[in-house]
This record gives C-alpha cells, sequence and structure tokens, in this order.
C-alpha cells in the first residue's frame, strides 16, 4: 500500500524537531509519546541512523573549516580584510604625486630654453632662460635668466638674472649673483652685485658681499658683513620732514637778520 506523501513529509518534519530540540521539547509541546514514523517503500525511518547522518554531517563541516584556518583564509576573505583595513599607504601616495609634480634638471643637462613649470623645481645643472613656476625653486647650478617662484633657495649656484619670490629667498656664502632680488623675507650669505628690495627683514649673514641699494622694513647685518650702496629701512609710514623757510642751515632765523640789519 502506498504511502501518503503528504504524511511522510509531516513526519519527516516531526523527526528534524526531534533531533534539533531533543525528547524534551517534544513533549513540551504534549506531543506525548513517538509515533511510529510511517514507512516509505516497505522501508522505515531508524532514528539512530538519521542522527549518525546528522552528526557525521556536522563533524565533517567543522574539520573543513578547521582545516581551512590552518591554510589561511580564502581569497575572497583576505581582499575584504585588506578592505577593512586603513590605508596606511595615503602618505606615500601623496609623496609620490609630489615627486612627480616636481621638475628636476639633473647635473650635466644643458637648457636653452625658459622653463614655465607647475611644480616645484629642482635646478642642479645649467639653464639658459627663465625658470618660473608657483611652486618652490632650488638652484645649484647655473642659471642665466630671471628666476620666479614662491620660495627660491640658492646653493653653490650661480645666477646671472632678477630672482623674485613671494615669500622668503635663502643664499648661502657659495652662491654669486648678478641681478636684483625682489621678495618678502631674505637670508643673504653670498655675493651679489644689484639691488635688494625686500618687503620683510634682510639678514646679511658676516660672508656677505652686496654692491647695491637695499630697501626694506627691517635690517640684520652681522659682523664681518661688506655693504656698499645705500640703505633705506622703511615700512612706508615715513613722511617727509618740512623745513621752514625762516630757518636757515646755522640754525639763525631770519628775524636776528632784520635785527642785526
Amino acid at each position: 500500500m502506498a504511502t501518503d506523501l503528504n504524511d511522510h513529509d509531516g513526519g519527516f518534519a516531526k523527526k528534524i524537531k526531534r533531533m534539533w530540540y531533543g525528547s524534551d521539547k517534544e513533549q513540551a509541546d504534549g506531543s506525548g509519546s513517538e509515533e511510529q514514523e510511517p514507512a516509505v517503500n516497505g522501508m522505515a525511518y531508524d532514528d539512530s541512523a538519521c542522527s549518525e547522518v546528522f552528526y557525521r554531517s556536522a563533524e565533517k563541516d567543522t574539520q573543513r573549516t578547521l582545516n581551512q584556518d590552518e591554510k589561511g583564509p580564502s581569497p575572497a576573505s583576505a581582499e575584504n580584510a585588506r578592505a577593512a583595513e586603513p590605508a596606511d599607504d595615503v602618505k606615500s601616495i601623496s609623496d609620490e604625486e609630489e615627486r612627480e609634480s616636481t621638475t628636476v634638471i639633473s647635473r650635466k643637462t644643458v637648457i636653452k630654453s625658459d622653463i614655465n613649470a607647475e611644480g616645484d623645481v629642482e635646478l642642479y645643472g645649467s639653464v639658459t632662460g627663465a625658470v618660473k613656476t608657483p611652486g618652490k625653486i632650488i638652484i645649484c647650478g647655473k642659471q642665466n635668466g630671471n628666476v620666479q617662484g614662491s620660495d627660491v633657495k640658492l646653493e653653490g649656484c650661480v645666477v646671472r638674472g632678477n630672482v623674485s619670490a613671494s615669500g622668503s629667498v635663502m643664499v648661502d656664502s657659495d652662491s654669486l649673483i648678478v641681478g636684483d632680488i625682489k621678495c618678502g623675507s631674505l637670508v643673504f650669505g653670498g655675493k651679489l652685485k644689484g639691488n635688494i628690495h625686500v618687503m620683510g627683514n634682510v639678514m646679511c649673514k658676516k660672508s656677505a658681499v652686496i654692491i647695491g641699494n637695499i630697501v626694506s622694513t627691517t635690517i640684520t647685518v652681522e659682523s664681518g658683513a661688506k655693504l656698499q650702496g645705500k640703505v633705506q629701512i622703511s615700512d612706508g609710514s615715513i613722511k617727509d620732514v618740512e623745513v621752514p623757510d625762516d630757518v636757515k642751515t646755522d640754525g639763525s632765523s631770519a628775524d636776528n637778520d632784520k635785527k642785526t640789519g
């Protein structure tokens, strides 16, 4: 006699429920004594056989997880872990981008053309032409032409041209400049033949040799520095001093002249 499939499905569901919650749960539900499961194709379900299959399957899954942990995480989990980690290479990426935006003219390199850069410029070779950039400029070679940047640093170089900077200009004792310097602040220790116009302070090191006029707000001169030219220290607030017409250079007044006359 064929067994109804609905009865079979219901019996299987009860058996899974007993295996999951245990016999106590079944008694708490009021199911009472165990019912004999219907047979399928003349074969009855065996509780012990089903339990053994269930626990063997669970044991295999556990062993598979342990083996995978010993071998290391899967590629997918490792990729997810790397994605969850903080980006430690942000600084290195920014440093790399900064290096890429810097124009470097290496030693023994000769350029006869103007250089208009968008980033920093480091000049170790020789350039005949103007160098202009909104970034910083470092010159350690030979420059024939004007130089314009945000901050300029001259080390052991020869520059024949005007140097302009919106920020600071630093010149070491081994540098020679033939041209004018215009900047926000100046620290000078080399040799200059030209005029200096600084909005802030001019610091003349003891090794400085300047032939030209200096205009600045303040000036500091170390002992040993050599200056030849006019020095004007002013922030623009000084007004002309008016001398009365009746005052002479010898200090006498026009009234005294009338009395003696």
